[in-house]
């Protein structure tokens, strides 16, 4: 809490309680149970993400992300996160016998992997991990098309909007 530097009877009631600091370190992967993912879809205080490693996990959504100050934290399909794998519960869980449960474990009898929710990463952040660390560059979708922010073929403008673009295309082609 801040010091409450104006004293006085009900001072306190001026102090700022609630401020955050800002977020001004980029959070990279530490260790090797951490990974770059996308989401996939969002199940409530779950959400289905993709792996740089190419495997589908359910990521958990730590009670961090949620409630005051939310607003930095939006999670929506197509938004980059950061992952810590479950790598203290046995994954391979083929049959239904044998320890670790299916709760919130590591796989389900089902095959289905657990991560948690470490960092969301907004727009700049991702731009600056692709430009300097050559982070998302290896994923991929279903089909093994490459994952991207917007899809080239669509593009939002107005007609004056064209015209000019087609003017500045037919000028440079002479």
């Amino acid at each position: 809490m801040v010091k409450n530097e104006a004293g006085g009877c009900k001072g306190k009631k001026v102090a700022r309680k609630h401020t955050t600091k800002g977020k001004n370190e980029l959070r990279l992967s530490l260790s090797s149970e951490e990974k770059y993912a996308i989401v996939k879809k969002v199940l409530g205080n779950t959400c289905d993400v993709i792996c740089d490693d190419g495997k589908e996990r359910r990521c958990i959504i730590r009670g961090k992300f949620t409630g005051r100050n939310k607003r930095d934290n939006m999670l929506d399909n197509g938004v980059y996160v950061l992952v810590g794998l479950r790598e203290w519960v046995i994954e391979d869980m083929t049959d239904g016998g044998g320890g670790g449960g299916g709760g919130s474990g590591g796989a389900n009898n089902k095959g289905i992997r657990y991560c948690d929710l470490l960092e969301v990463y907004n727009s700049m952040e991702r731009d600056i991990l692709r430009r300097t660390h050559n982070v998302f560059s290896t994923l991929k979708d279903e089909s093994g098309n490459k994952y991207d922010e917007a899809d080239s073929s669509v593009m939002f403008v107005d007609d004056n909007t064209l015209k000019y673009q087609n003017m500045i295309k037919s000028s440079q082609s002479f």
